[in-house]
């Protein structure tokens, strides 16, 4: 919505809104690449020293991982994206977006903002997803990058083309009620596979 809020204000046209998200998940989607080979080679490295241990590491930490989710759902940190009423974090998407529609930016310094608000916030339910790449090794790590890109990018420009033709008026907030919590439940669900399906 923040794209779609600042290309409506500064007469963009959907062309241009779409490829500014294009270019904001790129970075997006390298960042957390970036981070997920990081928690991959660590992954290898632990993986030579505690080979018995791995599978039941990375199952455990996916476990966590969606429990954490879980508990930000049930206590309701787990805004995701939406920012609902009641999150406890600072708006800053909609607060950028507020201030780049508003005209107080030109249309590069408005596009770089957008780029850098999601370049800095890395995938984190998809981190975790890395270490299931440990038992495949690079090749693992290369495919789940390419999963990222396609579903993250995909995600974001169908998103973004829904928005502009009135997802608003679908009224999807019962989809950014329990974020948390789907994302929670396929990490656990990934997890357990992991510990009950060999290598």
């Amino acid at each position: 919505m923040p794209f779609v809020m600042v290309g409506r204000a500064r007469g963009w046209t959907q062309r241009k809104i779409l490829g500014v998200v294009a270019l904001a998940g790129g970075g997006h989607v390298a960042v957390t690449t970036l981070l997920g080979i990081g928690l991959a080679w660590l992954g290898f490295e632990l993986s030579d020293r505690f080979e018995q241990f791995v599978d039941r590491g990375i199952a455990g930490l996916l476990i966590a991982a969606g429990g954490f989710f879980w508990w930000r759902h049930l206590t309701g940190r787990g805004c995701g994206h939406a920012h609902r009423p009641g999150c406890d974090h600072a708006h800053d998407e909609t607060e950028a977006a507020t201030a780049t529609a508003s005209g107080k930016l030109t249309d590069r310094a408005t596009i770089w903002t957008l780029f850098t608000l999601l370049a800095v916030s890395p995938c984190e339910a998809f981190l975790p997803v890395y270490l299931t790449a440990v038992p495949y090794g690079w090749r693992g790590v290369a495919f789940l990058s390419a999963v990222l890109a396609f579903a993250a990018l995909g995600g974001m420009l169908l998103l973004t083309t829904v928005a502009l033709a009135g997802w608003e008026r679908l009224n999807p907030r019962w989809l950014e009620r329990y974020e948390a919590a789907v994302v929670g439940t396929i990490l656990g669900l990934l997890g357990i596979f992991v510990l009950v399906v060999p290598e």
